[in-house]
């Protein structure tokens, strides 16, 4: 047979195979790829890199090997989850590797799956959202309880009693200033006094987290949407690659076929 009649896998004569194999087997679909897996990536980034402060300011390693922080596994596990399934995705997209690409797939399911079987699990087990806070109040690190109070104007978790039953100390977030009662003359500068503030943090971020539904509910709503935009993308050209090769050997048989008639 001569040059003219030779096919390869994709459909392309042997003459053109140089050119062909310079397009790309995803197509545009490389593109969508890469921009999810990215996105994946640098939420995974971005949550192992503040747990990695969290327990590096806060947890020891008895601690951390008592196997009694909830809240710090699972954020450090869907941390890991997004961090290799966008390095993977990324790479995948790259070299327009088919096996990466499943394996891409695989590890976008099971952050789906696990994240639905988290939320089950909570729902089984009666949780309530002040349980949850207090769980995860107890384990991130002072700097970020500071936060917390400083901003939402709180201290402790259930109020400044809390502290007497611990050896920690209240932290300058806990005060908040105000002017203290006198006379003051346009010469003499108005003086100030600390007092400590009584609303603990659980009621406070409770409340905050109740009346900013329409800050959160979106954000993890596109998130979920980011995890199952990628998991179809990733299905269509896995399912595209089987239908184009069943084609290629459809059409090869048919051209063996003619020839040997």
């Amino acid at each position: 047979m001569g040059s003219s009649s030779y096919r390869i896998g994709d459909g392309c004569s042997l003459s053109q195979a140089l050119r062909c194999g310079r397009k790309s087997r995803f197509g545009w679909m490389q593109h969508v790829i890469t921009v999810l897996a990215f996105v994946l990536f640098v939420v995974g980034c971005t949550v192992i890199g503040y747990m990695g402060w969290v327990l590096s300011t806060s947890v020891t390693v008895a601690r951390f090997m008592s196997g009694e922080l909830v809240f710090t596994y699972v954020m450090v596990t869907l941390g890991f989850l997004y961090f290799f399934s966008g390095l993977v995705g990324w790479v995948s997209s790259f070299s327009e590797n088919y096996c990466l690409l499943r394996l891409f797939m695989v590890l976008v399911l099971l952050m789906i799956i696990g994240e639905v079987g988290g939320l089950i699990t909570l729902y089984a087990m009666q949780f309530e959202l002040a349980d949850m806070l207090q769980i995860s109040w107890n384990e991130v690190n002072q700097n970020t309880r500071n936060f917390v109070q400083n901003a939402l104007e709180c201290c402790g978790f259930t109020g400044p009693k809390e502290f007497a039953y611990t050896n920690s100390l209240l932290d300058s977030t806990c005060y908040q200033e105000l002017p203290s009662e006198g006379v003051y003359t346009s010469e003499t500068q108005a003086q100030t006094v600390q007092e400590l503030r009584q609303d603990g943090c659980g009621i406070q971020m409770e409340h905050w987290i109740r009346a900013n539904k329409v800050t959160w509910v979106p954000a993890l709503a596109c998130l979920a949407g980011l995890q199952i935009l990628t998991l179809c993308t990733t299905m269509f050209v896995i399912k595209r690659k089987r239908k184009t090769q069943r084609s290629s050997r459809s059409s090869s048989t048919r051209q063996l076929h003619d020839y040997l008639e």
